[in-house]
């Protein structure tokens, strides 16, 4: 039954708790549509890039929705992980660092976009992803409200690549408004 919330808080309760914060961004699923992509785009970015978020640090894990697809970017299904940090690796690309249920090492989501659990700063447990594709595979998470940063500060030409990646894998299954 839908409950207006997060779905994944009763699929994996044990990523919840006080520490989350209440504002949740998210994509219509329900409806099978996606709309306000860009701006969604710009709130994760403004709320979780260091470049962009007014130097937030992430004090607690978060737990996101992500939008999983095979080795061709074809959809497979929603995925519930945690990030556990957003941090620059010894090459100084900025990685989502997160907590994987299924933190195996050998995933391929299709377009480049393949999971790391060593090699790019990953302590034990934890998976990674350049920033930029974890962003263009999410389609919910939470949020402070009083801790976003400039959502126009984000340059166009990235939220248009994101997006592009996003409709060319698992967007190809959803309607886009």
């Amino acid at each position: 039954a839908l409950r207006g919330e997060d779905p994944h808080k009763w699929v994996n309760p044990a990523l919840y708790g006080r520490w989350v914060p209440n504002s949740l961004a998210s994509i219509n699923l329900v409806n099978q549509t996606v709309s306000g992509y860009e701006e969604f785009l710009r709130l994760f970015y403004a709320t979780h890039h260091p470049l962009y978020d007014g130097g937030q640090d992430l004090v607690y894990p978060n737990p996101v929705g992500l939008l999983i697809t095979n080795v061709h970017g074809v959809f497979l299904g929603y995925h519930a992980v945690s990030i556990q940090r957003v941090a620059e690796d010894e090459e100084g690309r900025v990685r989502v660092y997160f907590f994987n249920p299924n933190n195996e090492g050998r995933q391929n989501w299709g377009k480049g976009v393949e999971p790391s659990v060593v090699g790019h700063g990953e302590i034990p447990g934890e998976s990674s992803l350049p920033f930029e594709h974890f962003a263009a595979h999410i389609y919910a998470f939470h949020y402070n409200q009083m801790e976003v940063g400039d959502l126009q500060a984000i340059p166009s030409e990235i939220i248009a690549e994101l997006t592009t990646h996003a409709k060319e894998s698992w967007g190809q299954a959803f309607t886009w408004l």
